[in-house]
């Protein structure tokens, strides 16, 4: 593959996102996403379906400083979308956990994002859209196995 080829492929991909984010804007107003910033409703996904996570491995997984991380999270709970607990082994290590209303937002959130990648889908013929499922599936692979 070019160079030029990957710098085309991610604009397609930076403004295929930017289409459905402005398109769904409405339908996230009213879940409430539009009090949260991108990082914030991120952070949110890496807390959903867990046990939670010290503030260490947010950060990593984020890509991001502990100062920023921690400026996320203190919006979450604020807002109470997130809590912090106490480790069951170490009481000094805090673990970081997604409340009830956190998830909601969340399900609401991938609800509307599912909905939108299926009316833009519905638009591609059959075979077109099981070789787009494969090509993200593959990418989602071949990047998440070099990220270790």
């Amino acid at each position: 593959m070019k160079k030029d080829d990957a710098a085309e492929i991610y604009s397609d991909i930076v403004d295929i996102v930017r289409a459905v984010r402005s398109n769904r804007k409405i339908e996230i107003f009213r879940g409430g996403m539009e009090k949260l910033n991108f990082a914030q409703i991120t952070t949110l996904y890496f807390l959903y379906g867990g046990e939670g996570m010290t503030m260490g491995r947010l950060s990593e997984l984020a890509g991001v400083k502990m100062p920023t991380m921690t400026d996320i999270i203190s919006v979450l709970v604020t807002k109470g979308y997130a809590a912090r607990k106490s480790a069951k082994n170490d009481r000094r290590k805090v673990i970081m956990m997604i409340t009830e209303k956190g998830k909601k937002l969340v399900d609401y959130n991938r609800a509307i994002g599912i909905e939108y990648l299926n009316k833009y889908l519905s638009k591609l013929g059959i075979v077109e859209r099981k070789l787009a499922g494969t090509i993200v599936k593959r990418t989602k692979e071949v990047i998440t196995k070099s990220l270790g």
